[in-house]
């Protein structure tokens, strides 16, 4: 009876001399371990060649042997990638950091240069007019009506500009800002600008409405603490009743400015009747000015 393979190759197979000392010392020995002994034994490649059974079992073990290389070969691969994914994804993080702590210290001193312009800002700022939507659908909005008083205001100082005193001097010093403020939708760029003039600032804001009379229209103007003053006239009288709130504007905030204005425009004994209150009733810094003039 034919043995079968695995049998006829173990038999051919010579085993090597061994001195056992003890059964319990000695480690088994695997099948690819006796292939190995019994081929350095007993010829080697020539008798693997000559041998079919055999051939085949080292042509399997070196298929297997090139299926586990290209495994280690992929997988060796695929570390390299990740190890050099995460040196990348490291230096992105870190240059994110460095970029998150730029743009920070940016903001920083960009809302701290914004404050500190806040801080120095001074001007006068029209907020817009309340207008009837009767009138403003004539063209009356809010917002022509205060630029139009804007026009008027801009004109009286305009026509006391030549003073002989600094302009630091004055306790409410406008300077050449003066701009009617258009509220914006949202907290935007310039509304916080705006937040920080209003609350660092010295910025002057005039408030005001036109209302529909019986007989025509009025016009109410007030500036910071100062009581409103409101004129009234015909329906088309609005460029005077601007004036008039304007003229009162301008007394209320800068009367100094306002008396040489009366003076120019041959109005002396009104002017002399707002240095007599400026001297008597003014803020100390404006008294001697006044007893001067």
């Amino acid at each position: 009876m034919q043995r079968s393979g695995a049998f006829a190759m173990a038999e051919r197979i010579e085993a090597p001399e061994v001195e056992i000392a003890d059964e319990a010392d000695v480690e088994p020995i695997t099948p690819v371990a006796a292939l190995a002994i019994g081929l350095r034994k007993g010829g080697g490649r020539a008798r693997a060649l000559a041998d079919p059974e055999l051939s085949a079992f080292l042509r399997e073990q070196t298929e297997v042997l090139r299926i586990q290389k290209e495994q280690l070969l992929e997988k060796g691969a695929l570390i390299r990638s990740r190890v050099r994914w995460g040196r990348f994804s490291d230096r992105m993080k870190a240059l994110l950091q460095v970029m998150t702590a730029l743009l920070g210290a940016g903001a920083v001193a960009l809302v701290a240069a914004m404050a500190w312009g806040a801080h120095e800002a001074h001007g006068l700022v029209i907020d817009v007019f309340s207008a009837p939507p009767d009138l403003a659908q004539g063209g009356l909005t809010g917002q022509v009506a205060a630029g139009r008083f804007l026009d008027k205001l801009n004109a009286l100082q305009a026509a006391s500009a030549n003073s002989s005193r600094p302009a630091q001097s004055f306790q409410n010093n406008w300077g050449e800002d003066i701009k009617v403020d258009i509220p914006e939708t949202g907290l935007t760029f310039g509304e916080f600008g705006k937040l920080l003039r209003d609350k660092l600032g010295h910025v002057s804001h005039v408030t005001g409405e036109v209302l529909k009379t019986p007989d025509g229209i009025a016009l109410t103007a007030r500036i910071g603490d100062a009581p409103p003053q409101t004129f009234a006239g015909p329906p088309g009288s609005f460029d005077d009743l601007a004036q008039k709130a304007a003229e009162a504007v301008y007394r209320a905030s800068q009367p100094y400015r306002f008396a040489e204005y009366l003076e120019h425009h041959d109005r002396v004994p009104e002017a002399f009747a707002v240095l007599a209150d400026l001297a008597a009733n003014g803020p100390p810094g404006e008294r001697g000015w006044a007893y001067a003039e």
